[in-house]
């Protein structure tokens, strides 16, 4: 029987990215557009240091680079916010299914009286 982990072949770095796609469900899809954009945006800002010579362009280039980043930076918080809602939510969630439970609680206080009774008779 051979070990699974052994006979497995590594990853490319598109099947960790359609992985993680699926995995989300497509809901960060953007983000990971924009992530995916940045090695060519860096590439493409080397060649700010030839565009010295033309403000204009320079002052075009250097705008739009400045734009991709406040969007990458705006996704990112965006994505920050939701992680910490969803989780603040699910922190909530055992409490809610426990003692938040009316249920739960009613039940909980009945066997408590049940295993309180025989101690005081004694």
């Amino acid at each position: 029987m051979s070990d699974p982990i052994q006979s497995r072949r590594p990853r490319s770095l598109g099947e960790h990215l359609i992985e993680g796609l699926r995995r989300n469900q497509f809901r960060r899809k953007t983000t990971i557009l924009l992530l995916a954009a940045c090695i060519p945006v860096l590439l493409l800002g080397t060649q700010l240091a030839a565009l010295r010579e033309d403000p204009l362009r320079f002052a075009i280039a250097l705008s739009l680079m400045f734009l991709f980043f406040f969007a990458v930076m705006i996704r990112a918080v965006l994505d920050v916010n939701d992680a910490v809602r969803g989780y603040f939510r699910e922190r909530d969630e055992p409490f809610r299914q426990t003692l938040g439970d009316e249920g739960f609680v009613s039940e909980l206080q009945a066997r408590l009286r049940e295993n309180a009774d025989p101690g005081s008779d004694s």
